[in-house]
């Protein structure tokens, strides 16, 4: 799909199987984050201005200790340690035009983030915590950069911002006093995202994120993420269910619409929920053979939800013992009537 254009692309075959809804697939590649990285810090030199040196030619990224104005010549604008001073009077009408035209806005864990007014950030700020365990919740390209499910790799939290998530925004990662650790939302044409590991180090850090080897590599699977090369989320098989953060309405292949948490993908085509669109086709060879059709239970596959595993077994239970007293019982209840016979006599 590398040479596909971003947006929707049908492609079709002619002279096809006796089913002709399979001969027609469809791809949506979602539009790429343009423009330069602005890094907006307040501190000269980073480990995630390390990590985007790296990454990114020296053009494509810029780094201010404020955040300026007028961010039309970028795509991406990371926020570092901010404060009242370095985000400006009105950060949050700025960075809302801003996402709202198809910027993205990434939002590192700062104490600054509470002068951030309205409904911009996937977290609703209510205060600080301390040392916390990380718990994924939903998997995605990022999270594959944090070591959070790996044994070997002691990824400690000893502080982090208190919170809750928004009913419209998607959480991968929580804290276990279930504040969002990673999260974002689709707004308008842009994204915003939340992080709740920054990259202070020494005695001051938060976490060792920073200073392990994942997280350049964390970096990069943002980036990809957000300039569109993963578009896993956006094309799915016929019989995935696709759980929402909140109840959308979804307008189905066939016009049809239905408001609802969750999407189950039985029609092969184009879904739309808000802003956002999903191409279903049926990839599995044996779904577009009408001479043998069966409902495979392996085939309905759950993107993002892990369902628990219900695991019965039939027990043959030995009731010998039980028996055993029960002819005991009996005999005793006979020798009392015996006894009792004979005293009448």
């Amino acid at each position: 799909m590398q040479n596909l254009k971003t947006g929707i692309t049908e492609i079709s075959i002619t002279g096809g199987g006796e089913l002709k809804i399979d001969d027609t697939a469809y791809v949506y590649i979602p539009v790429a984050a343009e423009g330069r990285v602005l890094l907006v810090d307040t501190r000269e030199q980073t480990p995630t201005r390390t990590a985007l040196e790296l990454l990114l030619p020296a053009g494509d990224v810029e780094y201010s200790s404020s955040l300026p104005p007028d961010l039309s010549g970028y795509g991406i604008v990371i926020l570092g340690m901010v404060d009242n001073n370095s985000l400006g009077p009105d950060p949050a009408a700025i960075l809302t035009g801003f996402v709202d035209n198809g910027g993205v806005v990434i939002s590192t864990a700062s104490p600054g983030l509470a002068h951030i007014e309205g409904s911009l950030l996937p977290i609703n700020i209510s205060g600080m915590s301390n040392e916390t365990d990380l718990k994924l919740i939903q998997e995605n390209p990022i999270t594959a950069g944090i070591p959070v499910t790996d044994q070997k790799v002691d990824l400690e939290v000893v502080q982090h911002i208190r919170g809750s998530a928004p009913e419209d925004v998607t959480v991968l990662m929580e804290a276990s006093d279930d504040s969002p650790m990673l999260s974002y939302r689709r707004q308008g044409k842009g994204t915003v995202v939340y992080l709740g590991l920054n990259d202070i180090t020494g005695d001051d850090a938060w976490s060792g994120f920073a200073a392990m080897p994942q997280f350049p590599i964390f970096w990069k699977q943002m980036l990809n993420w957000l300039g569109g090369t993963d578009s896993s989320e956006h094309n799915v098989r016929t019989g995935t269910v696709i759980r929402m953060p909140s109840t959308q309405t979804i307008t189905y292949p066939d016009g049809s619409t239905l408001t609802s948490s969750s999407l189950w993908v039985d029609q092969a085509g184009l879904y739309h929920i808000g802003p956002q669109v999903i191409a279903a086709n049926l990839y599995d060879a044996r779904e577009s053979d009408v001479n043998e059709i069966s409902l495979d239970a392996s085939s309905v596959t759950s993107r993002y939800i892990e369902r628990p595993e219900v695991v019965r077994e039939d027990v043959k239970k030995d009731i010998t013992p039980y028996l055993i007293w029960v002819v005991l019982g009996l005999i005793i209840l006979e020798l009392i009537i015996i006894k009792r016979r004979r005293e009448l006599l």
